[in-house]
């Protein structure tokens, strides 16, 4: 809660149904959490591992990410339109 920051760069475990980024640690869980409401942009950076990937806890929503990092082609169509529902901007590398 001591800690601010422009940019925040994240991962997690995996993205689950429902447009919801998900955690495995809850610490870790409640760590990034913080740090999503003090920052002002958030990058997650997601491979096509993380997609339908169970974890414990849920760390956020798609609508409070700015920006996904991702390989190309990691996302099917229906996860690109969840996304772009929400603005949330694809960087494919």
């Amino acid at each position: 809660e001591n800690y601010f920051a422009d940019k925040m760069f994240f991962s997690s475990r995996g993205i689950g149904e429902n447009s919801v980024i998900l955690e495995g640690n809850e610490q870790e869980c409640f760590i990034k959490q913080s740090m999503l409401k003090n920052s002002k942009e958030h990058y997650y950076l997601c491979d096509k591992s993380k997609v339908n990937k169970i974890g414990f806890f849920k760390l956020t929503n798609f609508e409070d990410v700015d920006y996904i990092i991702t390989e190309k082609d990691a996302f099917d169509k229906q996860l690109m339109n969840s996304l772009n529902d929400v603005s949330v901007e694809v960087i494919e590398v």
